[in-house]
């Protein structure tokens, strides 16, 4: 839609090139290839589903300059393999857009802190290290489905926002719930 002649303001679900954002909302996927064939795309993605509305404006201007050579303008014969790695990242988020990604990537203890915030996440779908203290998929398919994990490591988010609460208000934070 960006590329096509609209006459109105069009709330749109992803963008895939410039437009403007708040820093600090959604983390970058580093797990994508070299090219990040699908960066603007997850990382748009990723604002819609924490609430932000996307919209496609047909009266403004963005200036959105590249570097003539380099990145991903260097032909390779990776490429489609490339695309492919990342399209499928893209592809597995959009599959659970009605849900909420949980990652349990770290301690026994932390998955039993986790499972009393879990009951208040919307439509959760757990990757989890403890399948009997929080029932769910494995990490090797949260691994495989979305690539790097960091933006659910709940220790690497505390560092980041210098937390000085609970863990299980930690929990809260990052999966957008209201404490109970």
């Amino acid at each position: 839609i960006q590329w096509g002649r609209i006459k109105n303001i069009t709330e749109v679900d992803h963008l895939h090139c410039s437009f403007l954002y708040r820093s600090g909302v959604v983390d970058y996927n580093l797990a994508l290839s070299k090219r990040a064939h699908r960066e603007e795309t997850l990382f748009s993605f990723g604002l819609k589903q924490k609430g932000y509305r996307l919209l496609v404006v047909p009266d403004a201007t963005s200036w959105h300059l590249k570097f003539s050579e380099g990145g991903i303008r260097t032909p390779s014969a990776d490429d489609q393999a490339m695309f492919n790695h990342d399209d499928l990242i893209f592809q597995n988020y959009v599959g659970l857009k009605d849900k909420t990604i949980v990652v349990l990537n770290n301690g026994m203890g932390d998955h039993i802190v986790a499972r009393k915030v879990l009951k208040y996440i919307k439509n959760p779908v757990c990757f989890t290290c403890y399948p009997e203290i929080v029932p769910g998929r494995s990490i090797a398919d949260a691994m495989q489905s979305f690539g790097d994990l960091s933006q659910w490591d709940i220790y690497k988010k505390m560092d980041s926002w210098g937390w000085k609460g609970s863990l299980e208000d930690a929990f809260r934070k990052i999966y957008g719930v209201e404490k109970a």
